[in-house]
């Protein structure tokens, strides 16, 4: 593939370019798996809006299919939406006859590429902006000289961590 002389613009816009720009006509949707207390598998799809960051579908199934998805898009997007884009995976759950299907809704289809986009990472917290940031090579290593510590919220349901200096 040739490649673009140095000093010109791409000609077209990249990703985060794309999101930024069309935020308020996106929404994206994905499913999680989550396992019960007597250990069943249970699927969640979740379809959210792009620009709030709100969750406008949280619906749940044990024996996830096309049909059952398509279903659910129907039940969340009016008919008289602003939506634009729909951005799924390419998980088999999201067939060419879903696609269609949300094609003739009047949203288009975007895909996400395999093993992306990643969001923060495994990556350890950022140090707090008081501590002196100190270049380190492996960003998943802890600095000698901050520990990590955990702050319950929710009673323990959930937890916040960051990084604070050690003791002397």
């Amino acid at each position: 593939m040739p490649k673009r002389p140095r000093g010109r613009p791409r000609g077209d816009q990249r990703w985060s370019t794309f999101v930024r720009n069309h935020a308020a006509a996106i929404l994206a949707c994905d499913f999680c798996v989550v396992v019960t207390a007597t250990f069943r598998l249970l699927y969640v799809l979740i379809v959210i809006e792009r620009k709030s960051r709100r969750i406008v579908l949280c619906n749940v199934t044990a024996h996830p299919t096309a049909a059952w998805t398509l279903q659910q898009l129907r039940e969340v997007i009016p008919s008289d939406h602003c939506y634009r884009f729909l951005i799924h995976d390419g998980d088999r759950i999201f067939s060419p006859q879903l696609d269609g299907s949300v094609t003739h809704m009047g949203l288009r289809v975007l895909k996400t590429p395999p093993r992306s986009p990643k969001a923060i990472g495994p990556g350890i917290p950022d140090p707090p902006a008081q501590l002196p940031v100190k270049p380190h090579r492996h960003r998943h290593r802890i600095p000698n000289h901050c520990k990590v510590v955990a702050h319950p919220v929710l009673g323990g349901l959930h937890h916040e961590y960051s990084l604070i200096p050690k003791a002397a």
